[in-house]
């Protein structure tokens, strides 16, 4: 099922023992478009935010607003302080990994949101830190609260600005990016594949679209009032000219 990520802000996250607090952000890899994080505001129950893998996730329950995590509150409770107001590096994740017991998804052998993974049932010193090797390189974690706001350019052409996204949460997968192609006055909601964005360009906050701008701006709407169906992901591809994902 898709999710709009301004839904899923303000689900409470249940622990095997309790409440943990609500999604306050996702953080996605803007080169593979995988959601690696969710970022929970703890408010009065651990007083900071943490970052929970989708390893630890169940499906989100629409009906309660809530999402199951396959951990227990004092894991959590325990888990690295990282400051979430700041970019996630790699070695902060590694912190994390390393905690929870996890096969990190940036090594060989490591994956991202399989249920029932064995790995969960243990806590810290579960993978051997000498295994990992020294992580490198960039994360290239993006924050969806961020995004959301990014003006939207196909070739030269400004064509409006990112409103949202949109999750598979079967796979943690961002498989839309909305934009808002209106005017000042009217909103008018479009969809953009992921495998069309070329790049993310933080310093000038804006999304660059391998595109045809026009193609874009008149593509068939997106109602966020109503739940996306296969149908309507079909005819946005088939109006670019393109292959679906699935």
């Amino acid at each position: 099922m898709l999710w709009n990520f301004d839904e899923l802000k303000g689900f409470r996250l249940h622990a095997t023992d309790g409440d943990l607090g609500h999604v306050h952000d996702v953080l996605f890899e803007d080169d593979s478009w995988h959601v690696r994080y969710l970022v929970v505001d703890t408010g009065w129950i651990f007083g900071r935010r943490v970052l929970i893998g989708p390893q630890a996730l169940g499906e989100p329950d629409g009906s309660t607003r809530t999402i199951p995590v396959r951990l227990t509150q004092e894991q959590v409770k325990q888990s690295p302080s990282i400051d979430t107001d700041k970019p996630v590096g790699r070695q902060q994740e590694d912190a994390i990994y390393r905690y929870y017991g996890w096969t990190p998804y940036w090594t060989a052998g490591g994956a991202v949101g399989l249920p029932g993974d064995p790995m969960l049932d243990v806590v810290g010193g579960a993978v051997d830190p000498a295994s990992l090797g020294q992580p490198e390189g960039d994360p290239h974690l993006r924050s969806a609260r961020e995004v959301s706001g990014y003006t939207v350019q196909a070739g030269r052409r400004d064509i409006g600005r990112a409103s949202t996204l949109l999750l598979d949460t079967a796979v943690w997968q961002v498989r839309w990016l909305v934009a808002d192609v209106g005017s000042a006055i009217t909103s008018r909601l479009v969809l953009v594949a992921p495998e069309w964005v070329r790049g993310l360009d933080w310093p000038e906050a804006r999304i660059h679209v391998a595109a045809d701008a026009d193609k874009i701006a008149n593509a068939p709407a997106y109602d966020p009032t109503r739940s996306l169906g296969r149908e309507q992901e079909r005819a946005v591809y088939e109006w670019h000219g393109q292959r679906p994902y699935w």
